[in-house]
């Protein structure tokens, strides 16, 4: 942060989380990538943080074309806020603010 980000800035990343089904998907060959899965916990020195989803773990629209953007546009969103609003944990996507200031942060990138 002290090197990309000026004074009074603020690094914005947006975040994999770890929902309660990443198991199952890796059974069926998802998350080959390697890719990190984060719990909210392990993003704690943000600022500000949203997140959201139960479902939204990738986007069938760049699988499938007009048929994923459908799918995801009228099918997962709209299950994926409902549940949402039910069951808010383990969340799919973390947003997550963190300010620049006078004594920066460090954040450890593995």
């Amino acid at each position: 942060m002290r090197r990309v980000v000026n004074a009074g800035g603020s690094l914005i990343t947006i975040d994999n989380g770890k929902s309660f089904y990443e198991g199952w998907l890796s059974k069926f060959g998802a998350r080959k990538n390697q890719w990190r899965f984060f719990s909210k916990a392990e993003l704690s020195m943000a600022s500000k943080q949203f997140e959201f989803g139960l479902l939204s773990s990738f986007s069938f629209e760049t699988r499938w074309g007009m048929f994923g953007h459908f799918l995801d546009n009228y099918i997962v969103y709209p299950l994926d806020w409902l549940l949402f609003k039910i069951f808010p944990y383990n969340p799919t996507i973390i947003l997550s603010i963190y300010p620049k200031s006078k004594k920066s942060i460090y954040i450890p990138i593995s």
